[in-house]
């Protein structure tokens, strides 16, 4: 093994949140939804547990995870 070895490579995952006034999917009439928590659901159980990663969406609604490792 390398002493000075690199980091695993990580990755990271973002969207935006939104309400689809018209229902026609994403467009210019949606209006962005600031301040909700997003999570990522590690034991897939449908609900924002301790210990799990979690972010508040910007006021465009735009949220990310970044430095995730992979297979997150």
């Amino acid at each position: 093994p390398y002493k000075n070895a690199p980091p695993p490579p990580t990755g990271s995952i973002g969207g935006k949140k939104f309400k689809d006034r018209t229902g026609n999917g994403a467009s210019a009439d949606d209006a962005p939804l600031k301040g909700t928590v997003i999570y990522l659901d590690a034991n897939n159980n449908k609900a924002k547990d301790a210990g799990e990663a979690w972010t508040t969406t910007a006021a465009d609604g735009s949220y990310t995870f970044a430095g995730l490792a992979a297979g997150t």
